[in-house]
């Protein structure tokens, strides 16, 4: 008998993305509050309100797995993994930020099921990179990374943005250096040539919770993570966030503010190129001597990329005897498996990895837009 994936928000993009690469394999229960026709036999639809607690036990009840494609999630919170966790059952969430946070209590803890969060671009491939390197090098004394995205943005997703930048998700104006977080600051104004990149990049220093663990795990003995920001506008917006901390938990503080950062975000993507694109830089040994490789690559559509890795998780949860409690995505998945699925289904394009001299040119890296 198949076993039964309950994905929750299936009617939306990341959802239908992954009912799209599970629904052969698996039964599908979807779940939102709105009616959803599918035309495969083994997908079906039951009316479900996240918000009321009887009408999400009652989808849970039904699943041996549930995967949280809706939003946003700085609503959603804990809601459904703790009705996940009542039913038994394991649980894949696209972010899970909330999640990571209450990793130490009682319900995450004392659990016999697994929990696993970050299952999309950042968090999700921003992580995966970093295990498929390492496997070149012996020891890695240091890993770049920039990380340049504009796109067109959903409502849920950009409140989860705005949310984000007041939650303990990580660590802005900071770097990774031998298990410590140090303060990493670098000219706001200062324009910066990436390899790979179409323009040139505003940096802004940031390290998450993700980042921090996969380097631990990866035994990488520091990191320098940067937002790679393509116009002014948006590093404005970012920064003045920060003023807004104070009112941020007012649910109509926080819808007008969506709702003026919305028409600001797409302003810029309806007269720029959209672009999602990524390059980790790695330096560090091989059989006694140096070495520097990196990797690059694009990303075409952010939500089928989040709708593959989190039916990859849901699957290798189901497959597999995994660890018991909360983990991040790149902890658990097996990042070539990802990557080539992702390069099949032209997701990832220009996805290669190349190896750069050790002794970094500040001159010519200005100079070359191109791995």
């Amino acid at each position: 008998m198949k076993k039964t994936v309950g994905v929750l928000g299936c009617g939306g993009a990341v959802g239908k993305e992954v009912i799209r690469h599970l629904s052969e394999k698996y039964s599908i229960l979807g779940g939102q509050r709105s009616f959803c026709e599918f035309e495969n036999k083994n997908v079906k639809w039951i009316k479900t309100d996240i918000f009321d607690p009887e009408s999400l036990d009652r989808f849970c009840r039904q699943c041996d797995l549930v995967i949280n494609s809706a939003g946003p999630s700085s609503k959603i919170k804990l809601r459904v993994a703790e009705c996940a966790a009542a039913n038994n059952i394991d649980y894949v969430d696209t972010s899970g930020e909330s999640i990571y946070i209450e990793r130490e209590t009682d319900l995450f803890k004392d659990t016999s099921n697994s929990f696993v969060i970050g299952s999309g671009l950042e968090a999700g491939l921003s992580g995966l990179i970093p295990y498929r390197l390492v496997r070149d090098f012996d020891e890695v004394e240091l890993a770049e990374c920039y990380f340049g995205s504009r796109q067109r943005i959903s409502r849920a997703s950009l409140m989860d943005l705005l949310c984000s930048c007041f939650i303990d998700s990580g660590y802005a104006n900071a770097c990774y250096e031998n298990g410590k977080i140090v303060s990493h600051k670098v000219p706001r104004e200062e324009k910066h040539r990436v390899p790979g990149f179409r323009d040139e990049i505003y940096r802004k220093p940031y390290i998450s919770n993700e980042i921090i663990v996969m380097a631990g795990q990866c035994g990488i003995k520091a990191v320098k993570w940067y937002h790679a920001i393509a116009d002014m506008e948006t590093m404005n917006i970012l920064d003045t966030l920060f003023e807004s901390v104070d009112r941020i938990d007012q649910e109509d503080f926080l819808e007008a503010l969506t709702d003026k950062y919305m028409v600001m975000f797409d302003a810029i993507a309806n007269t720029r190129p959209l672009f999602n694109s990524i390059l980790y830089d790695l330096t560090g040994i091989k059989n006694g001597e140096p070495i520097r490789k990196a990797t690059l690559c694009q990303v075409e559509e952010a939500y089928r990329l989040c709708g593959v890795v989190s039916a990859l998780a849901a699957e290798h949860l189901l497959e597999n005897r995994c660890k018991e409690g909360v983990s991040w995505a790149c902890e658990v998945l097996d990042a070539e498996k990802v990557i080539e699925t992702l390069v099949k289904d032209n997701i990832l394009r220009d996805f290669k990895t190349v190896t750069l001299p050790v002794d970094k040119n500040e001159d010519e890296e200005q100079d070359s837009g191109e791995l």
